[in-house]
């Protein structure tokens, strides 16, 4: 009996944070210096979750807001989030997608068409024969269903 808050994922992938020096103020003429503080918070905005958020009781999950993509403080300090997904409604698109898979392996479609960055993360482009055209990548289904439940 418990109520699903959010899916979310987290990235293995190790993300590039940019380091800059400083920054210009034009209107003082003036040069601010970023220090190591200033990089920990970009490396901390590059490493938030992100996912679906299915409650509007978000303050639960994310108690200041800079841990989820799309949660945030508003300036009375109230935590809220940008949309509300329905779960019943990912429900029927997830059953959806699988059926197209497995359509398609059942029909053999089994074509060799990586998407475009599929060829920079696989530990196989040594010894690939793939020297076609990457495909873009396509939807399954149309998201467009995905009723969101809205602000509160």
């Amino acid at each position: 009996n418990k109520r699903v808050l959010g899916v979310f994922y987290r990235s293995l992938k190790k993300e590039n944070i940019q380091a800059k020096a400083g920054k210009m103020n034009r209107r003082l003429i003036s040069y601010q210096r970023y220090d190591n503080s200033d990089w920990e918070e970009a490396r901390k905005r590059a490493h938030r979750l992100r996912g679906w958020i299915l409650d509007s009781h978000v303050e639960v999950m994310d108690d200041d807001g800079s841990h989820i993509v799309g949660v945030r403080q508003n300036k009375d300090g109230a935590i809220k989030a940008g949309k509300i997904y329905s779960i019943d409604s990912m429900e029927v698109l997830f059953h959806d997608m699988l059926k197209q898979i497995t359509k398609r392996i059942l029909q053999g479609d089994i074509s060799c068409s990586p998407s475009e960055d599929a060829c920079l993360f696989c530990p196989y482009h040594e010894v690939c024969r793939f020297y076609g055209y990457t495909r873009k990548e396509e939807l399954l289904v149309d998201p467009s269903c995905l009723h969101e439940k809205g602000e509160e």
